[in-house]
C-alpha cells in the first residue's frame, strides 16, 4: 500500500495487523506494524528494467550470430566451388571457426 508522508512524498509500505480480543471474543484493540518497503519496490522495478534491456541485447546477439553463421556457410560454399570440390580440411576449418565465434 502507498502512503503519503507529511512532506507529500509517496512511499510503499507493507502492513500487518492482528486484533486483540478479550475472553468473550470482544475486540479490545489492534496491534499493527507498517514497514517501509519503498527501497525494495524501487530495486525490483530497476531489476525488471535491467532484465528487459539484457533480453534485448541477448536477442540482438543471437540474431547477429545467425547472420555470421550464414555468412560463414556462404564463404565455405564459395571456397569449395572455387577449388572444385569440398575440401575436408576447409570444412573442418569452417566448423572450428564457427565454434570459436
Amino acid at each position: 500500500m502507498r502512503f503519503r508522508r507529511a512532506d507529500g512524498v509517496y512511499r510503499w509500505f507493507q502492513i500487518a495487523a492482528t486484533p486483540v480480543n478479550d475472553e468473550h471474543g470482544n475486540l479490545i484493540h489492534w496491534y499493527g506494524i507498517n514497514t517501509d518497503i519503498d527501497d525494495r519496490k524501487r530495486a525490483e522495478q530497476a531489476l525488471r528494467q535491467t532484465e528487459g534491456e539484457l533480453r534485448t541485447i541477448i536477442d540482438a546477439i543471437r540474431q547477429e550470430q545467425r547472420e555470421v553463421d550464414m555468412h560463414i556457410e556462404q564463404v565455405g560454399c564459395k571456397a569449395s566451388q572455387a577449388i572444385g570440390h569440398c575440401d575436408p580440411l576447409l570444412a573442418q576449418a569452417v566448423q572450428v571457426f564457427q565454434a570459436f565465434v
